[in-house]
């Protein structure tokens, strides 16, 4: 017997080989945006907020962009219940969700909806937070792919790192999604662990995804606020033109679809005027009413809002601090004329 025929690795079965390993790698790369729909992780709230901008039955008035503390802040209904004739609303905020991963929506928001909310941070206008790669990756792989506008003009403001996420190949997001499959096991451990938060209604709630997290006892809270907030700011305020090119330019998309637009200063914890001067807070506010008149844009300056009972931890409000937020929110929509006539 020759080599071949003593280890059976002839010339066919090394083709039958080669053919067996390409088809397993087609068939793996082919099931990719199944597993991914199937397994569970931190951005699945992500899907159910594309499959609702989807949904003919669902024709919101108006939006709410922003991230946790907006997710946890904002109750719609209250709102709604708030406005004339009770225009439905819908809190599209996700985990970690900036400005920039807030316009990736935009493109995909129904024709009925008339009015966006959205949040941001005062340090956001002084950082990058352009688009992050994981969370794109599970926009698309849930579906979701950018037109021309978006891609053309988040690329302009944001530079090269953006479009280059912007313009990844198929197969590149197919391969950067097997990070979900690591989620999965992180979210069951999670759930056993944290038995005391709804994280369906965290997931799935369109309207007052508050999870229903307990406050901090006092020492813990005092560890949160000194981890948050533990360099006291100075009275300068290094905010970036990259980032005020974004808030105008989601002022002028919004415009485009026929919608109002209003910028709103999230709410911080009250300690926080005693780790930064107030020069500090009136600096950041000229910034951003200068930027809304500049947009011609409103601008909601919700920083106060919320007492420090109603403050969970170091961001993030109550349940009772949500409904204070909400019925702010909805007074300033009512001050400043943004509701839309019925």
């Amino acid at each position: 017997m020759t080599a071949d025929k003593k280890t059976g690795f002839t010339g066919i079965n090394c083709l039958w080989m080669v053919a067996a390993v390409a088809m397993g790698a087609a068939l793996a790369f082919s099931m990719t945006t199944w597993i991914f729909a199937h397994a569970p992780s931190d951005l699945e709230r992500t899907s159910v907020l594309l499959d609702a901008l989807e949904n003919p039955e669902l024709q919101p008035e108006f939006i709410v962009f922003g991230n946790s503390i907006v997710l946890s802040g904002i109750d719609t209904n209250v709102i709604s219940e708030n406005l004339p004739g009770k225009p439905l609303g819908l809190n599209l905020a996700t985990t970690g969700q900036n400005p920039a991963d807030s316009y990736l929506y935009y493109q995909n928001l129904p024709d009925s909806v008339n009015l966006i909310l959205q949040f941001t941070l005062p340090r956001s206008a002084a950082s990058y937070d352009g688009i992050e790669p994981q969370k794109y990756n599970a926009m698309y792989m849930y579906g979701y792919r950018p037109n021309d506008i978006t891609r053309e003009r988040l690329s302009n403001i944001l530079g090269e790192p953006s479009r280059e996420i912007l313009n990844r190949s198929e197969f590149r997001q197919r391969f950067e999604s097997r990070w979900s499959i690591q989620q999965t096991a992180n979210n069951v451990i999670r759930g056993i662990a944290r038995d005391d938060l709804e994280f369906d209604v965290y997931t799935y709630d369109l309207y007052f995804p508050n999870s229903g997290a307990k406050r901090l006892t006092e020492p813990q809270m005092q560890r949160a606020l000194d981890q948050r907030y533990f360099q006291r700011t100075d009275s300068r305020y290094p905010y970036t033109e990259m980032k005020t090119a974004l808030f105008k330019e989601a002022a002028i998309r919004a415009d485009e679809l026929d919608a109002r637009f209003a910028l709103v200063i999230s709410p911080l914890h009250p300690s926080v005027h005693g780790r930064n001067t107030e020069e500090w807070f009136a600096i950041v506010r000229d910034y951003f009413g200068q930027t809304g008149k500049d947009g011609k844009f409103a601008i909601i300056d919700a920083t106060d809002a919320v007492p420090e009972q109603e403050f969970v931890d170091a961001l993030h409000v109550s349940r009772t601090g949500g409904k204070i937020l909400s019925e702010f929110i909805a007074a300033e929509i009512m001050r400043l004329n943004l509701v839309a006539e019925h």
